[in-house]
């Protein structure tokens, strides 16, 4: 039992290591994109140090005010207090949003465009209306423009996955704790920017967030007294839900319950996944020891482990998550193929996002994989092709090769905080003083301070791992015992 504890303490330091190291390379990334916006920025190339320093500047004001914010926050030991400390910052936050949505309108543009436009077109064929400038009548209730009706949902998404994230640490730590959370999303700038490019990346925030949320509610029933099995039916359920739908809108927010199942595997499961491997153990030493054969019948069966409570309740949810998911996903193909099955040969599978990952220069990806997938006819497997092509790809990298790739790609992907979100954004009719600050002459410093908040998120990051790190015994979140309710 020793040797265990010491093989997963020794685990714990290593993936600590791991992760020190990796925002330590990403930190190097994020203060290079932050030199990179300055050079960009608004005063030219003539006072890009200048803009270097300002931006540095605005990462050290932000670490004050987050610091400042924190320690205001923790002063009120009142529930009153810390709720209405959650409600001003929700408002806050909400009132960001709608001086946007009726300051500025923004025409759809790139990836959001062409989703919204071949939705007109199907509408279209219908014998419903549409241009290009405001793709058609969408929506019902007489509205003609769906573009706003789209950045508004947009924005509602944005802030269902802020309140889910609320809700996650709340129930893992408290209001406290949830409401410093809630204050460094309500410093993103990034929400307020991605207003207007509705596409799949934001639309998902809702999804990954709740997932966890979900997973926590579950096991909390499963730790509560008998009885608990309808509620793990229904926290099941709802995964299965969640999963579905996640996977539909974009396959990377079902990552977080990869990472729960992947955390199952390890002993931090919980009351149910102990009395399941506790009975597996059981049962195995039982058929290995066999039962004397002068055993009565009632001996028998108490030589004969049963399964415990708490890991019948695991498969009673399981079997719930695998159910929905089942009839979800048959009734999704269903509808999908009656109404768009001449449409699906033209999809490009998921694997070609693999493909296409797998090779480049770690920031934009050559044009060679999708020249390669408008190649194919509709009787080829698209989706094994391209399987072969990524797996032919990192066969061309080699080991170094694909650690090099990987590093580049993670320094571009973890360290950029503003994600072109200039070049996505078009003004309609006017270009407003929002437009200028985002989009227009002079976002240069709106760039700069999404490079300073992202910079300032990884050093808190990295600190946090560091000082784990320096711990003798590491404390990793028990939720059986961070919340009243586990109790």
């Amino acid at each position: 039992m020793c040797t265990g504890k010491r093989w997963f303490h020794f685990f714990q330091k290593a993936v600590l290591t791991f992760l020190c190291l990796a925002f330590l390379w990403i930190m190097a990334g994020s203060v290079w994109k932050l030199a990179k916006a300055a050079h960009l920025s608004l005063f030219g190339e003539a006072y890009e140090g200048f803009s270097f320093f300002l931006g540095l500047f605005l990462s050290a004001l932000l670490i004050l005010v987050i610091r400042a914010g924190f320690l205001w926050i923790g002063k009120y030991n009142s529930p009153k207090v810390q709720r209405l400390i959650t409600l001003g910052l929700f408002l806050a936050m909400s009132l960001c949003f709608c001086v946007l949505l009726s300051t500025f309108h923004a025409n759809l543009r790139n990836d959001c465009y062409q989703d919204v436009d071949t939705a007109a077109w199907l509408v279209d064929h219908t014998s419903v209306p549409v241009d290009n400038k405001h793709p058609g009548e969408l929506l019902p209730f007489g509205i003609s423009d769906v573009v706003p009706c789209l950045q508004a949902i947009n924005a509602e998404a944005m802030l269902l996955g802020v309140l889910f994230t609320w809700l996650l640490v709340r129930d893992s730590f408290d209001i406290k704790a949830a409401n410093r959370v809630l204050l460094l999303c309500a410093l993103n700038p990034l929400f307020y920017g991605f207003t207007f490019w509705y596409y799949s990346n934001s639309i998902s925030i809702p999804i990954m967030m709740a997932i966890p949320w979900v997973a926590l509610k579950g096991y909390r029933a499963l730790r509560q007294p008998i009885p608990r099995t309808v509620r793990m039916l229904f926290w099941g359920a709802v995964m299965g839900l969640l999963v579905f739908l996640g996977y539909e809108i974009r396959p990377t927010a079902i990552f977080p319950f990869i990472a729960l199942c992947v955390i199952a595997l390890f002993p931090v499961g919980g009351a149910g996944w102990d009395a399941l491997r506790e009975f597996i153990s059981d049962r195995r030493k039982a058929k290995a020891k066999g039962v004397p054969e002068e055993s009565t019948p009632s001996e028998s069966k108490k030589a004969t482990p049963t399964l415990p409570a708490p890991a019948k309740d695991l498969l009673v949810a399981a079997a719930a998550f695998a159910l929905v998911l089942a009839v979800s996903f048959s009734t999704f193909f269903s509808v999908r193929d009656a109404y768009f099955g001449e449409l699906i040969p033209y999809n490009r599978p998921i694997t070609y996002w693999l493909a296409m990952g797998a090779h480049g220069n770690g920031n934009k990806s050559s044009k060679d994989d999708a020249i390669f997938v408008k190649s194919l006819s509709h009787e080829d497997n698209k989706s094994l092709l391209c399987l072969q092509r990524a797996i032919d790809h990192y066969r061309e990298n080699g080991v170094v090769g694909t650690v090099d790739l990987w590093a580049r790609k993670t320094a571009h992907t973890w360290s950029d905080g503003f994600g072109q979100i200039s070049r996505k954004i078009v003004a309609g009719q006017s270009e407003t003083p929002v437009f200028a600050f985002l989009a227009g002459p002079n976002a240069g410093l709106y760039e700069l301070y999404c490079q300073s908040y992202r910079l300032v998120c990884v050093l808190g990051a990295l600190l946090f791992c560091l000082g784990t790190l320096s711990r003798h015994r590491i404390q990793w979140i028990e939720w059986k015992s961070s919340h009243p309710e586990a109790d």
